[in-house]
């Protein structure tokens, strides 16, 4: 996975969507606060509740 040749710890894993004319998902997760950190300085958010919660969490100012 190319997350993970940049030094993200990742997991994914497959989630049935019974509801939806979606047989399955697959979820990827990046896993802990200095993960998210990286993220955050490396590519950055866009949505506006996600800059919030980062703001929340004093990683951004």
């Amino acid at each position: 996975m190319i997350l993970k040749e940049f030094g993200f710890r990742t997991s994914i894993w497959t989630v049935n969507k019974h509801k939806t004319k979606w047989n399955e998902a697959l979820r990827l997760t990046i896993n802990g606060f200095k993960m998210m950190e990286k993220w955050n300085k490396e590519i950055g958010f866009s949505n506006p509740k996600n800059i919030n919660k980062l703001k929340k969490l004093k990683i951004l100012e």
